[in-house]
């Protein structure tokens, strides 16, 4: 009964229900939502974004490493030295060992080292 007589007090006042939120701040939320997650450049899609790019250099770094570490190593090796250094004499150059017979055809150019 004390329900009831609440509810029939509360619809005799007119502004007693609960106030709307209003469509403009929708509108406003939605905008700023919108910008957060897209348009601005600190937004969630920018930063994703950003931290794709990261993870790729870092990968693409860690292979230059690799291929550093790889060529120092050649470097420092003295047989790995006159092996490439005759490798590249071969192909880029032309150029046969003592009691080597090379054959060339018209047209052909020594092959191009592809190992650089």
């Amino acid at each position: 009964m004390i329900a009831a007589a609440a509810s029939s007090h509360d619809r005799a006042r007119p502004g007693a229900r609960a106030r709307a939120i209003p469509r403009w701040f929708w509108l406003a939320a939605g905008l700023w939502l919108a910008w957060v997650t897209v348009l601005s450049d600190h937004s969630f899609w920018r930063i994703a974004q950003l931290k794709r790019e990261i993870a790729s250099s870092e990968h693409e770094a860690e292979r230059l490493k690799s291929d550093t570490e790889q060529l120092e190593k050649q470097v420092k090796d003295p047989e790995a030295r006159k092996f490439r250094a005759e490798e590249i004499a071969r192909t880029q150059h032309g150029w046969a060992a003592p009691g080597e017979i090379v054959y060339r055809f018209r047209g052909s150019e020594p092959a191009v080292d592809t190992a650089q």
